[in-house]
């Protein structure tokens, strides 16, 4: 079977988290082809899980260099492949970092600056790289897995003093619904997974003296995002979606 007949999904930060389950329930499925785009393909400890994870019939894995915090990395990990891939069905913006904790008066330049050079800047670079193989597709999709904390509407239900990060959400929610209504051939969506027990949200959990982990078990997350993935269609106002199907206010 040619590769034009097969789904081809490109998911950021494939190699750990929510990235890495996604990656592998993708590959599962038959007449696949699932490219796992990781920030270093030469180290051996993120690839060898990827390399190990079982596929479906006549799938397969390609595994590519894409750097949130190298903005030409996702036009170059693309071009990588272009003799391999003639459209993309599906691409999954899911690498991001949550590394400030405090309240907005006391956090830096710098941190403000990292947080939205990955989880809001990486993203647009990868959406501008992939739209020409997107535009091959026959129902392309554009994902990012974004969070409710970036939601300006619910600020007040999120207490938690992640300031960085909530602006670099809102920004790019903000981004993905002008997406919406200026590239109307694109179905596109951002979605929350909840704060899910990945490293990144256990950590969060810890710091803020939650507790040990964060509440969403990962497969749950997971299983709501796939879910909310498979039945995307475009709406009148752009969707931001949960893991748990009850849509976000912008």
């Amino acid at each position: 079977m040619t590769v034009s007949k097969k789904t081809v999904i490109l998911i950021t930060g494939a190699n750990r988290g929510i990235g890495f389950q996604l990656t592998k329930e993708f590959l599962s499925r038959d007449n696949t082809v699932l490219i796992a785009a990781v920030r270093n393909p030469d180290n051996t400890s993120s690839t060898k899980p990827l390399l190990e994870l079982p596929h479906g019939t006549e799938s397969s894995l390609i595994i590519i260099k894409i750097d949130s915090l190298d903005t030409p990395s996702a036009a170059s990990g693309i071009a990588s492949i272009s003799n391999q891939i003639d459209h993309l069905d599906l691409v999954i913006a899911n690498a991001g970092i949550l590394n400030q904790f405090g309240p907005v008066s006391e956090m830096s330049p710098d941190e403000i600056f990292a947080h939205v050079a990955v989880n809001t800047v990486a993203p647009i670079a990868l959406l501008q790289a992939s739209k020409p193989l997107l535009q091959n597709a026959t129902h392309p999709r554009f994902v990012v897995i974004s969070s409710s904390i970036g939601s300006i509407a619910e600020v007040e239900a999120h207490p938690a003093q992640l300031g960085a990060y909530g602006a670099s959400k809102a920004a790019i929610n903000y981004l993905m619904r002008k997406v919406h209504f200026e590239e109307t051939w694109l179905t596109s969506m951002v979605i929350c997974p909840g704060w899910t027990q990945t490293d990144m949200g256990n950590t969060g959990a810890q710091i803020m003296k939650f507790g040990d982990k964060a509440p969403v078990p990962l497969d749950v997350s997971v299983e709501g995002v796939l879910q909310e993935i498979d039945g995307i269609t475009r709406t009148e106002g752009g969707k931001f979606a949960s893991f748990d199907h009850n849509d976000h206010k912008w």
